[in-house]
């Protein structure tokens, strides 16, 4: 008696050989003949900020992005190239923003008053593999109350 991998090999075949591949499939009559194709590639696109943005330390910001095929990311900010640590890790991809304060001393517990070459990564948790880096933007420090 054959094995059950045989028997599907068998079945295989079969279907193969018994295909005229210079007929087309054709849907039932009445049928749609159109085909959905869904793209299940995991994709991430931040929207904000962007290049021409100045974030104040201390203030609050939205981060806002569009994922397709991502359950959840993990959000992450850099400046100059140093990793400056994670924002949020497993959010969820939708609703599509996050709700920042950039803390104070972001930029000035460095010494400086501003950079212009901040950053935010935002990679897929779930499914692994897409990733998005935003453009560098700004980030100031407070105004500072002269007495």
């Amino acid at each position: 008696m054959p094995r059950r991998t045989e028997l599907l090999a068998l079945i295989a075949l079969v279907a193969l050989v018994g295909c005229d591949s210079r007929q087309q499939m054709m849907p039932p009559d009445g049928a749609d003949s159109t085909v959905a194709i869904v793209d299940s590639t995991p994709n991430i696109e931040i929207l904000s900020p962007v290049g021409t943005d100045t974030l104040v330390e201390g203030r609050t910001h939205v981060i806002r992005w569009t994922a397709s095929g991502v359950q959840t990311l993990d959000i992450g900010a850099a400046i100059g190239g140093k990793d400056k640590g994670h924002l949020g890790i497993g959010i969820p991809a939708s609703p599509d923003s996050l709700v920042w304060t950039v803390p104070e001393g972001f930029v000035s517990g460095v010494g400086l008053e501003a950079s212009s070459n901040a950053r935010l990564l935002l990679e897929s948790r779930d499914p692994e593999g897409a990733r998005a880096e935003s453009e560098p933007f700004t980030i100031v420090a407070p105004p500072s109350i002269a007495r």
